[in-house]
């Protein structure tokens, strides 16, 4: 169990249980994710959680970082999100893991990105000798999956380790984009309908704004055909027409 949590009765519930099952993992997340907890943070401005909560729980669950830290020396790669804009760089974060020490001189970072259309790019990498760890920045130009590619050496060229991370340019939630009441929409939509706006403030000038209103008389105008001269018109012009049509396939 890794999460509960309490309703006004005092009741405990269980929020978040993992256990092991066969050769992997399970989950159990009680929590809707995709509602309220999740478009009134992108309504204000303020990024979700949960969408990185899910990819670390995917990662966890599937082993991928228990496998990785089986090599002895591994490749990290990162960005803040996972999710970008198109037209706004992009910082790579990487990071040399495991038993370090064991490196014979210093290692050598290259990373190399794999655009939508399928263009490989080689990105500059700087790596710090010390920590080594290290960065990288691109600019993603067009909507779409971006794969970034690591590759991690020793001193003497052989390959260590090469790593994978997948980010997404564009706007996956359009739906929640702006969920901020519109008020100069509702304003004008009042207005060119005749009717007024209210908010929670004014709401108690409601009832006295209806009892003060005046109703508008329903004025009922009839309409004679028999005697119009358009229809007569329209209707000898229907005549003769079908007169015509007769007597030209000799119909009369």
């Amino acid at each position: 169990m890794l999460a509960v949590g309490r309703d006004p009765k005092g009741k405990t519930w269980i929020v978040c249980a993992a256990q092991k099952f066969s050769k992997g993992r399970a989950l159990a997340f009680t929590a809707d994710t995709t509602g309220k907890s999740h478009r009134e943070l992108v309504g204000f401005g303020i990024p979700s959680p949960w969408p990185k909560f899910w990819g670390q729980a995917v990662r966890w669950l599937a082993g991928f970082d228990e496998m990785r830290k089986k090599k002895d020396v591994y490749l990290s790669l990162s960005t803040e999100s996972r999710f970008v804009e198109p037209g706004k760089a992009v910082e790579l974060s990487t990071a040399v893991k495991g038993n370090v020490k064991n490196l014979a001189g210093r290692p050598s970072v290259s990373v190399s990105v794999v655009t939508p259309a399928g263009e490989t790019v080689r990105l500059q990498h700087s790596l710090d000798g010390k920590t080594l760890t290290g960065s990288a920045s691109f600019t993603p130009r067009s909507v779409g999956l971006y794969t970034f590619k690591g590759r991690l050496e020793d001193a003497s060229g052989k390959l260590l380790d090469e790593s994978e991370y997948t980010v997404l340019a564009g706007q996956p939630w359009l739906e929640n984009a702006n969920l901020a009441l519109d008020e100069p929409a509702l304003k004008e939509l009042a207005r060119s309908t005749g009717g007024k706006y209210y908010t929670l403030a004014s709401a108690a000038r409601l009832p006295d704004d209806i009892a003060s209103s005046t109703t508008k008389g329903v004025e009922r105008v009839t309409l004679s055909l028999w005697n119009n001269p358009y229809v007569f018109l329209l209707l000898l012009l229907l005549l003769s027409a079908e007169w015509y049509v007769r007597r030209r396939n000799q119909l009369l």
